[in-house]
């Protein structure tokens, strides 16, 4: 039983495997968004949406692996693109920024009390690399926000019921110090 990372053909995506890979010694498949199949979940702990261009309904893959995890309740962890994804699967609206953010260090607001920032302080050093985001005021009910900016912009978002978290920022950049516990802590949390 290992781990799945979904591939939304990002430059980002082996970066993103190389720090899962440091983190675990949890076997990882890297799929392909495009040719994604339900059959993909079989024997896995936990699932990784990758970054990736364009937006989250470009990438046909991602609703449905998404709406898979929620049904079985396999733990998932979106980054940028898959955050956005998750978020809009749930019903918020994703918003398009002014300027692209590509490489920017900024620091966010986190809860310490989540699993996902267990043993993190309260204000995080992140890697942002995006030109959408979601629209605050759209989250639904069943979303909670678990990271800000200090521009009120969602970071970190995760389910009220089901082990499903999204992340803005790129844990695998090296603008993002504490990363690899993010990473750890969502692995801890795939049985």
């Amino acid at each position: 039983m290992g781990l799945l990372l979904l591939d939304h053909q990002d430059s980002f995506t082996y970066n993103l495997a190389e720090l899962i890979t440091e983190v675990t010694s949890f076997p990882l498949q890297i799929i392909s968004s495009s040719s994604w199949q339900p059959a993909f979940l079989e024997d896995i702990r936990g699932v990784i949406l990758s970054p990736g261009p364009m937006r989250p309904k470009d990438h046909p893959g991602l609703f449905p692996c998404i709406e898979a995890c929620a049904e079985k309740n396999i733990p998932l962890l979106g980054v940028c693109l898959g955050h956005q994804g998750i978020g809009e699967y749930f019903g918020a609206s994703l918003i398009q920024l002014p300027q692209v953010i590509h490489g920017r260090k900024k620091s966010i607001e986190v809860q310490p009390s989540d699993e996902l920032f267990a043993g993190l302080p309260t204000l995080l050093e992140v890697g942002l690399y995006h030109s959408w985001m979601l629209e605050k005021d759209t989250l639904p009910e069943v979303l909670e926000i678990i990271g800000i900016s200090a521009e009120n912009e969602i970071m970190a978002i995760r389910h009220r019921e089901k082990p499903i978290f999204g992340i803005q920022f790129h844990p695998e950049s090296f603008l993002t110090p504490q990363g690899a516990q993010v990473m750890s802590n969502f692995i801890s949390l795939c049985p």
